[in-house]
C-alpha cells in the first residue's frame, strides 16, 4: 500500500462526524502488517568454529557477521576493538588498540572486504587503505577479506607494511582460536 493511500484512508476514518467509534474496516482492508521473524544468530565463537571446520563458510557470512568475527578474533589476541558501524566509515571498519607498555599503545585500522571467491582484493584497495592509514595517523593497518589478494596487492601490502589477512589466513586464525573457545 502506498503512503498516500494509507493517509487517504486514515483521513476518511478521522473525518467521520457520526457518534461512536470510527469504522476502521477501511484501514483493515488496506493495511497488512508484516509479521516479524525471530532470527537466532550464532555467537562469534560458533562462527569461528564453523569456519575452522569448513573455510567456505566465510563466503556465506553477512558483512556484519564477518566484521564481528574479525573484531572478536582481534580481541581474542589482546586488542581492544571499536567497530565503526556501517555508515560513512571512511574506509575504517574497526579501530583496534594494543598496549605495549604503561604509556605505549599502538592503533590499527581494519578494513573488512567481504568478497566472493572469484573477486580478489587488488592493488587499488590496498593503496586506498594505505592512504587512509596515513591520513588518520594509524601505526598499523589490516585488510581482512573472505577472498584473496592479487600478487600486486600482496607485494604492495608487504612494501607498505600492511597486514593482509586472506581467506586462508582467517581460517587458520579461526582454527588457532577454536582450540580454546568455550561455548557461550
Amino acid at each position: 500500500i502506498s503512503a498516500v493511500a494509507w493517509y487517504q484512508a486514515a483521513d476518511e476514518v478521522g473525518s467521520e462526524t457520526t457518534s461512536g467509534p470510527p469504522d476502521l474496516s477501511v484501514i483493515d482492508e488496506l493495511i497488512t502488517l508484516p509479521t516479524q521473524s525471530i532470527v537466532v544468530s550464532a555467537t562469534w565463537a560458533d562462527v569461528a568454529r564453523q569456519v575452522a571446520q569448513d573455510s567456505t563458510r566465510l563466503y556465506g557470512l553477512p558483512w556484519k557477521a564477518f566484521e564481528d568475527l574479525i573484531a572478536n578474533l582481534l580481541e581474542r589476541h589482546g586488542w581492544e576493538v571499536q567497530p565503526m558501524g556501517c555508515t560513512r566509515d571512511g574506509g575504517i571498519d574497526i579501530i583496534a588498540a594494543h598496549k605495549l607498555g604503561p604509556d605505549i599503545s599502538i592503533r590499527m585500522m581494519v578494513q573488512c572486504k567481504r568478497y566472493k571467491e572469484s573477486v580478489k582484493v587488488g592493488v587499488e584497495q590496498v593503496r586506498e587503505i594505505w592512504a587512509v592509514k596515513w591520513q588518520h595517523g594509524f601505526q598499523q593497518a589490516m585488510i581482512a577479506t573472505t577472498s584473496f589478494f592479487t600478487k600486486g596487492a600482496r607485494e604492495s601490502g608487504q612494501a607498505w607494511n600492511l597486514e593482509l589477512r586472506d581467506h586462508e589466513a582467517i581460517a587458520a586464525w579461526c582454527r588457532s582460536c577454536g582450540k580454546t573457545l568455550s561455548v557461550t
